[in-house]
């Protein structure tokens, strides 16, 4: 049974050396084949542009932020609904953030939402996400709903891709010093500066991220 977090900063070695130990591992969090896809947001909208929405949340929560402001901004009200003002036409994501659970929207403006791709079928068609089956199964599941996911098995393969993966989007968002830690209960941030550079690099990863976006604190 896995009894701590497998860090993605540093080396990798000490993951290789930990999965190497196991077969194989049921697990809510994989990797993805490319930054291109996504992890499968709570709930997809398509908006028009000037046209505010405002969303009633399943619980509490502190903070809300787009990742992509000149699309579409965010903010949460006093009442704790969640206002979200489309400004012109484009793709965003919202995230609005708990202590302990990020829910996370997807956002077309001025444009359909994309469709689906097919399910992977043959070799595939089980939910494993190992080396050849996890670039068809994110394409496929990159446009659904994180209530559509099935049950995923993971391999070895999958937990070494979701390290490297992790730590190569904190690169490219020039936060490298930290480090992404995956436990069965969520992720892991160490050596954020402060809450909002933690936040950053929660938003940096989530492609990298299946199932709901939880963290373990």
């Amino acid at each position: 049974m896995l009894r701590g977090p497998m860090r993605a900063g540093g080396t990798i070695r000490t993951i290789v050396r930990f999965v190497s130990a196991l077969a194989t591992f049921t697990f809510g969090l994989c990797a993805l084949p490319s930054r291109a896809q996504a992890a499968p947001p709570d709930e997809r909208l398509a908006l028009t542009s000037n046209t505010p929405k405002i969303l009633k949340l399943p619980a509490e929560y502190d903070l809300a932020l787009s990742d992509t402001p000149a699309v579409a901004r965010t903010e949460l009200l006093p009442t704790g609904e969640l206002l979200i003002e489309p400004v012109s036409k484009g793709e965003a994501r919202v995230f609005v953030f708990q202590r302990r659970l990020v829910r996370v929207y997807e956002l077309a403006v001025d444009q359909p939402l994309a469709p689906a791709d097919p399910a992977p079928e043959g070799a595939c068609q089980k939910p494993v996400i190992d080396k050849p089956c996890a670039a068809p199964w994110m394409k496929h599941l990159q446009h659904l709903t994180t209530a559509e996911l099935p049950k995923f098995h993971s391999e070895i393969e999958g937990l070494q891709e979701l390290a490297k993966m992790a730590q190569a989007l904190l690169t490219k968002a020039r936060l490298g010093h930290i480090s992404i830690a995956i436990s069965p209960y969520g992720l892991r941030i160490k050596d954020a500066k402060d809450d909002d550079e933690r936040r950053r690099a929660i938003m940096a990863v989530y492609p990298a991220v299946l199932g709901p976006l939880r963290l373990d604190v």
